[in-house]
């Protein structure tokens, strides 16, 4: 008889991929082992972290427990509903629906934009690409650009340079903890010293607008998908919409729920931010019950370390740069915290 339980966190391989914009602090960040990571990728600049994906020559990779060594398309395809909640299943069959990453800007990325359902499934067979920001880390005057300064048409648009481009989209100087919600077709860059995680819709399409006239290793210009940008670009997306109220500073076992500030909510996911502190020199634990979401959670750890304890007295330690799967059939857990210690995470489900 097949076995049609999960009912354990699942923790991921991580897939490190190179980027001209890259840098150095991904493995840092995660305290990887620099032996397990292969030669080449410790040599060239990685831009990107892939925590939980089932983009296809990028799949996450199961690290843990008995079903250590499948792909998290396996998982999906053999236990469906258990890992992705009944309606989820409906909804996305086996394409797991959501990708996390976290992002090392040490250069400018390219002005870009992405599209949204419509357009994705017509000429790329998959999905759009709507997706949140939350700083981990920013250098001093490290910044972003996401949505336009004010309204703009195409026609106006079209007569721009790469250049004035730059000048008519919004620009946020950015700090640890704040936020962002870019709908698929807002315009956007990652400015040079950003360190952000970053959670999606299961999606690698990106078309470049402008590319600040950049080489790449042998010499040549990097493609820019003018056209295809021209169609994806929502041009009534201001800047403005894009950022989140600030997060602040949270109380012990407080979490920023859906609907307020600090939250980001959006038909493909809902993406709240839990701190747990231990100040008063015991470990500090919060239970919590996930019966009413009917979804698979995602933890994203972008900060300290904690303990996942569910089941019959098992746990599963959680630090920084881990990104833990919770499948739908583990409706109840605890965190905790060793004494003195702290974590925030990043909760997402769907």
């Amino acid at each position: 008889m097949q076995e049609r339980e999960i009912k354990y966190p699942l923790k991921f391989k991580p897939v490190f991929r190179p980027a001209i914009w890259g840098g150095k602090r991904l493995f840092a960040f995660m305290d990887c082992d620099r032996e397990a990571v292969a030669a080449d990728t410790l040599m060239e600049p990685t831009g990107e972290c892939w925590g939980v994906s089932a983009v296809p020559g990028s799949e996450s990779v199961v690290l843990n427990g008995r079903l250590e060594g499948m792909k998290l398309s396996e998982v999906t395809s053999r236990y469906g509903a258990e890992l992705m909640g009944e309606e989820n299943f409906r909804k996305y069959g086996t394409d797991f629906p959501l990708l996390v990453k976290f992002i090392d800007a040490a250069k400018d990325l390219s002005v870009q934009v992405h599209p949204g359902d419509e357009m994705a499934a017509r000429r790329h067979g998959c999905s759009g690409k709507t997706e949140m920001w939350y700083v981990i880390d920013a250098e001093e005057h490290a910044s972003l650009l996401a949505g336009f300064s004010s309204v703009m048409t195409r026609s106006e648009f079209e007569k721009l340079s790469g250049e004035e481009l730059m000048q008519v989209l919004q620009k946020f100087h950015i700090k640890s903890g704040d936020m962002f919600h870019l709908p698929a077709g807002t315009v956007h860059s990652i400015g040079a010293g950003a360190f952000i995680a970053e959670i999606q819709q299961s999606s690698d399409i990106t078309y470049r607008i402008y590319d600040y006239d950049r080489r790449d290793s042998s010499g040549k210009a990097r493609e820019l998908h003018t056209e295809l940008a021209l169609e994806a670009i929502d041009f009534s997306i201001c800047g403005d919409s894009c950022k989140i109220s600030d997060v602040g500073t949270l109380e012990q076992g407080e979490k920023i729920e859906a609907g307020s500030a600090g939250c980001v909510k959006s038909r493909y996911f809902t993406t709240s931010i839990l701190d747990l502190h231990a100040d008063n020199g015991v470990p500090s634990r919060c239970d919590f019950s996930y019966l009413h979401l009917h979804s698979f959670v995602i933890l994203t750890c972008v900060a300290g370390s904690m303990s996942i304890l569910y089941g019959n007295g098992q746990s599963l330690g959680a630090k920084q740069g881990d990104v833990v799967l919770l499948p739908a059939d583990l409706q109840r857990v605890s965190f905790e915290v060793a004494a003195g210690s702290h974590c925030r995470f990043l909760e997402t489900h769907i």
